[in-house]
């Protein structure tokens, strides 16, 4: 939060009308503050602080100050090399080193005005962040196919459903892709527009589960890298959520079987295969570390990760609520 403030002030300073960005979500992220802030003549920490959202925490909702906005005026091109696709909504956050928390910030104009998507650039992507970033959309994916609250008959979340649906499959052909051949620039283009179509279910703004929230704590209290968190936490929480979420994961069993994903990952004779497993094997086929001891968490970390999962709004959302540390107790041990 203090480097973005010391940036909102050097291009206020330099009369800069234009910011372009290239990398991954943090620096995507952190030019999105930099525009809202500049419209709202932010020059100390104090300032910033000020325009920060609430978070309604039984809906996962932000609710936002109330005051008079400005304009947003500063122009934003933004050109991605990771697949967490942070870029396509317009919500942000910010480290506040003070508290060690992250702070919600959300202005429907502060996202960029310009996305560029370059497969050919992306094939320099560390393998790491691309990989791992690309599960983290696919976590997007898989919490949206299996909420149970979604309205399929209203267009607007019936849209988003859809569009999860096609980024599962473009997400998993191009990572299994770009796993064989980092050089298969078709395979960076299948991943990027698989990140852009899991992205919609954050627009429409359908609640994430209990990945994303024990996911953000391992990023505070672990150091966990983001996308690392869904590598190890999506598998297991599906698998727990599986006696709420069957239909929904069966469903998405059967699509990617359909679609030659079960076979490409070896699993076409697995007997009583679940989502869980399949989601398992392809973060192990990618690479992608899979248990918390892989991720550096200590098992003497457990007890504080789950007293803070449930100060996370998105434990609620989970399709089996969250509301005890023994729940997300039993998650942890079951990632190991």
């Amino acid at each position: 939060m203090d480097d973005l403030v010391e940036i909102i002030n050097t291009v206020r300073d330099l009369d800069v009308d234009c910011v372009i960005t290239m990398g991954a979500g943090s620096i995507s992220d952190a030019c999105k503050n930099v525009k809202l802030g500049l419209s709202q003549n932010v020059k100390t920490k104090e300032d910033f602080l000020k325009l920060r959202a609430k978070i309604v925490f039984e809906t996962g909702s932000l609710e936002l100050p109330d005051i008079p906005w400005n304009p947003l005026t500063l122009k934003l091109i933004c050109i991605p090399t990771s697949l967490s696709a942070g870029e396509y909504n317009p919500a942000s956050g910010a480290l506040d080193r003070a508290t060690g928390k992250k702070v919600p910030y959300y202005h429907t104009d502060s996202m960029p005005d310009v996305i560029i998507c370059d497969p050919f650039l992306a094939t320099k992507t560390p393998e790491w962040v691309w990989m791992s970033t690309g599960v983290r959309s696919i976590d997007h994916a898989v919490e949206t196919l299996t909420n149970i609250d979604v309205d399929l008959k209203d267009p607007y979340y019936s849209e988003a459903y859809d569009a999860a649906k096609e980024a599962l499959l473009l997400l998993m052909e191009g990572l299994i892709l770009s796993k064989e051949d980092p050089h298969n620039v078709g395979a960076r283009e299948l991943c990027q527009r698989g990140g852009w179509k899991a992205s919609l279910a954050i627009v429409r703004k359908v609640p994430m589960g209990a990945s994303h929230a024990i996911g953000h704590i391992l990023g505070y209290v672990g150091g966990v890298a983001h996308g690392h968190t869904s590598c190890v936490c999506m598998p297991a929480v599906q698998r727990y959520n599986y006696k709420v979420t069957s239909k929904q994961q069966d469903e998405i069993r059967d699509l990617l079987v359909s679609k030659g994903i079960v076979r490409r990952l070896g699993l076409e004779d697995e007997k009583d295969l679940q989502c869980w497993k399949i989601l398992l094997a392809f973060i192990k086929f990618i690479g992608m570390p899979s248990t918390l001891t892989e991720v550096g968490v200590k098992r003497e970390q457990y007890q504080k990760i789950a007293e803070m999962t449930l100060t996370d709004f998105w434990s609620r959302t989970n399709a089996i609520p969250l509301t005890t540390e023994e729940q997300v107790m039993e998650i942890l041990e079951t990632i190991g």
